[in-house]
């Protein structure tokens, strides 16, 4: 089994994003700078190099597994992915959110 995990949360404030042991701190999205957000489909290997903490021609992605994130679209134009295996549960937690 597998030590690792991908540990995001979307509060009122923002969304949070932590991958330890490989990210002790955690990355931190206020609303206030996010433009957009939402749930898509993408390929690792083509968009990203593949899973983990990467930058790629899509943006930075923090994904552990699987094709399904949450796409950040900042105001200042930069484009960050964040894998879920809960894209139901995400959706229902933006809706709440409004966002």
């Amino acid at each position: 089994m597998s030590s690792y995990k991908l540990i995001t949360e979307i509060r009122p404030d923002g969304i949070y994003v932590r991958f330890p042991p490989f990210q002790p701190s955690i990355n931190f999205y206020p609303w206030s700078i996010i433009e957009e957000v939402y749930i898509r489909k993408f390929n690792p290997l083509t968009e990203y190099n593949g899973w983990g903490i990467k930058m790629g021609l899509s943006g930075q992605s923090f994904t552990f597994s699987g094709n399904t994130g949450i796409q950040l679209l900042l105001k200042n134009g930069e484009r960050v992915l964040i894998g879920t295996a809960q894209p139901e549960k995400v959706a229902e937690v933006l809706e709440q959110l409004k966002r």
